[in-house]
């Protein structure tokens, strides 16, 4: 930290006097989530924090305001603020954001499966609507086999929930797969995209040898 000398006769300092060091810059990290244009229509993101502030000082008239973007997913937000004064004094206030469609679908697809499993998939078909509403459904594969396609569709009451279930298969030993799956009522659609690990079937191993640099080293694996 570098001082520079003040000039003489200044109130407070004498000859050779030194200012304090500089204020060193205090950074704050803030996450506003922003959607990547590039997924497309099909909702595919389901980020759980969408925003974070740790240091958000208010102005005098107590206000201030935040921008950032849901994700995809179809759910309550709770909005959590805690603040001080700076005599001290603290508070904290919850409540929730809640995102809605007219009618949604959602697939849950397990995070990981080997290259064996045959995995019913159930689709949750949920009318937030006041209407009834007829519902016709597509699917989409990369990487697995979806056998069961959905054949017939779904009346839903005002208010209504259904469910579906497809069947999928792995289509690769390994690697990524997705399920796309599109729900179409009357003027109102919904594409949810899911995706999941395919992994070998067995358990992972690992092992390791060492050895001196002579001749020739060897490593015997029990699987």
């Amino acid at each position: 930290v570098a001082a520079e000398p003040l000039a003489a006769g200044r109130p407070g300092f004498g000859p050779g006097a030194f200012a304090p060091p500089p204020v060193m810059p205090f950074l704050v990290r803030e996450y506003a989530h922003r959607r990547d244009p590039s997924l497309g229509e099909a909702r595919s993101d389901f980020t759980e924090t969408v925003f974070w502030h740790p240091v958000l000082v208010l102005p005098e008239s107590g206000k201030a305001t935040v921008e950032f973007q849901l994700s995809d997913d179809i759910a309550r937000y709770e909005v959590l603020v805690a603040g001080h004064t700076l005599d001290g004094r603290v508070g904290a206030v919850a409540t929730a954001v809640e995102a809605r469609k007219p009618f949604s679908v959602d697939p849950k697809l397990p995070l990981e499966i080997s290259h064996t499993d045959v995995v019913d998939v159930p689709v949750r078909v949920t009318n937030d609507s006041a209407d009834r509403r007829r519902v016709e459904f597509g699917t989409s594969a990369q990487g697995l086999r979806a056998d069961g396609i959905f054949a017939d569709g779904l009346d839903l009451l005002p208010n209504g929930k259904g469910r579906k279930v497809v069947r999928v298969r792995a289509g690769a030993l390994q690697g990524e797969g997705s399920l796309l799956v599109t729900g179409t009522g009357g003027a109102d659609k919904d594409s949810v995209l899911r995706t999941t690990t395919i992994v070998p079937d067995g358990f992972p191993g690992s092992g390791s040898v060492s050895d001196t640099i002579e001749r020739r080293a060897a490593l015997r694996a029990l699987l």
